[in-house]
């Protein structure tokens, strides 16, 4: 037991803010399932522990089952079995901190481009870029009626989808605004509205539907599905 933990016991790394939210939470966990087993490190050594948190992205805390004391420990320095371990336990707890994130999420629409990034990188969710004339468009304005406002896509929206609004009104706008707009439907070819643009997290053009021909939402739906397979 000495010789494993001889050379590798570190003091706890310092940390940002965001990431200390981050592992607090993968913290409290992974504690609460007790990981107790056998570890392994690089050299063939063993021991008999329990994991009691993620320090950081490179450090462990451990608790031995022989006398209940707590060590700090070097990731790199375990087994490829114990790396491989520990990676599948952090995939799958913040694919549940995902999930209870979403859960709790209901979709806005943001007219600002940066706003829609940020929220798109908080939730790795791709962003719907709708291109609309909302006070003189036809179309445009019974995609928003029977569509755009119906629940089942709204649903659909929270847990999948960041919506940006992209409009082209007749009305006043504000001047950031009209300018950012502008510039996007260069950017994306816009010859007509309504289009929609649905863009992954990463900025990559994943596909669009251009008009509006009387689809309910649930088709609708599907056609966003359909480009995000």
């Amino acid at each position: 037991m000495s010789h494993f933990l001889k050379t590798y016991t570190f003091p706890t790394t310092v940390i940002t803010d965001t990431m200390y939210r981050l592992f607090l939470l993968l913290a409290l966990i992974v504690s609460s399932s007790a990981f107790g087993r056998i570890w392994e490190n690089n050299k063939g050594q063993s021991i008999d522990a329990e994991l009691v948190e993620f320090i950081s992205d490179s450090q462990i805390k451990i608790k031995l089952a022989s006398n209940g004391r707590y060590y700090d420990y070097n990731i790199s320095d375990l087994s490829e079995a114990d790396q491989t371990y520990l990676a599948e336990i952090k995939t799958k707890v913040q694919a549940e901190q995902r999930a209870a994130k979403l859960a709790k999420r209901k979709a806005r629409w943001t007219e600002d481009l940066d706003d829609a990034l940020a929220e798109s990188k908080e939730y790795d969710l791709p962003i719907l870029y709708l291109f609309t004339g909302s006070d003189w468009c036809g179309y445009c304005i019974r995609l928003h009626d029977q569509v755009l406002t119906e629940r089942e896509f709204e649903k659909y929206a929270d847990k999948n989808l960041v919506l940006l609004l992209l409009d082209f009104p007749q009305n006043k706008q504000k001047r950031s605004i009209a300018e950012q707009n502008k510039k996007l439907k260069s950017e994306f070819g816009v010859r007509g509205y309504p289009t929609v643009w649905i863009v992954g997290a990463d900025g990559e053009k994943l596909g669009k539907i251009g008009g509006y021909s009387n689809w309910s939402p649930e088709e609708y739906v599907a056609k966003i599905e359909k480009i995000l397979e």
